[in-house]
């Protein structure tokens, strides 16, 4: 009879051990991996008093974990030439803004220091993004079989310029189609990029698409090229917030209430003098309704660009 006692107690004290243990795993966790409510009202209260809105459920309280991509510079034109696949490189040299690689082909692609891209078949690269007609003007949204060929061209062209990167395990790196107008034989695609679904700024590429082939491509990309990768703690959104709040209020104008629409995470590309190379970065970008959008690394919290 006293051993049929003994093992009820048994369990209930081993029972409550474990919820006593689970609770404070889960405060750990939170402790770890969230900030505090506190901190959300703090910063919407700071923000108010600034003249900026915000609506609480969109200041997460998540820390995010991000990873750096740190893509090699050297050989960089003649390495993304290879993997276009639009011709064998006869020769590169020095612009004043970059690096031009000659094909043996005829064709050209001039890279700029600011991550600009100019490609031509003909080797003319004077161009020819002001002749392309707007996509809203083409009607986009209205594929036809010929339109879906020229985005698959294009995505594909883009896509082996990266196709490197692409082949590290775990990386899902896409090319999006934005957009697909017509004028006379040619197709006139806009293409951005995302890295594991998430916005990579600064990409934006027009590929100029005649008979399934891209013969011009102009833009603003990185063809990436896999060096080392580092996992980090980004800086929490309330924090960014704080010391974003003086670059909104200084585009929105004294006086001018905003309000902050959205905080996404992105990746933005930087470049690194002492090393020659550049970093792909995870970072925050913050959309307003009147003052633009702005992205802060979401290493050091610090301010990276502005878009209007």
């Amino acid at each position: 009879m006293e051993h049929k006692r003994v093992v009820p107690v048994l369990l209930a004290v081993l029972l409550t051990a474990c919820v006593i243990v689970s609770v404070i795993i889960i405060s750990k966790y939170r402790q770890t991996n969230f900030v505090p409510a506190d901190s959300v009202s703090s910063i919407i209260s700071i923000l108010e008093a600034d003249g900026i809105t915000v609506d609480r459920s969109a200041v997460s309280r998540e820390i995010a974990r991000g990873t750096v991509y740190r893509c090699e510079s050297a050989g960089y034109g003649a390495k993304v030439a290879e993997l276009l696949g639009v011709g064998s490189v006869r020769s590169t040299y020095v612009t004043p803004g970059g690096e031009a690689t000659v094909l043996e082909n005829g064709g050209i692609i001039v890279f700029g220091n600011d991550f600009s891209i100019r490609y031509s078949k003909s080797g003319d690269t004077s161009g020819s993004g002001a002749s392309a007609p707007s996509v809203s003007e083409a009607g986009i949204g209205e594929y036809t079989a010929d339109w879906a060929e020229a985005a698959r061209a294009a995505r594909e062209f883009v896509d082996r310029g990266s196709s490197s990167f692409k082949s590290v395990g775990g990386i899902e790196l896409d090319t999006v189609v934005q957009g697909v107008a017509k004028k006379d034989q040619d197709f006139y695609v806009t293409c951005t990029r995302t890295l594991d679904d998430v916005e990579v700024t600064g990409n934006e590429m027009l590929c100029v698409v005649r008979e399934g082939e891209v013969i011009e491509a102009e833009g603003t990309w990185n063809f990436l090229v896999p060096g080392e990768t580092s996992p980090v703690r980004m800086v929490n959104v309330p924090s960014i917030l704080f010391n974003a709040r003086g670059d909104i209020v200084s585009s929105a104008g004294a006086g001018n209430g905003v309000k902050i629409l959205r905080i996404t995470r992105c990746y933005t590309m930087l470049y690194d003098n002492e090393s020659s190379g550049f970093f792909l970065v995870p970072c925050w970008k913050i959309d307003t309704d009147i003052a633009g959008e702005f992205i802060y690394n979401g290493i050091n919290g610090e301010f990276c660009t502005k878009k209007q």
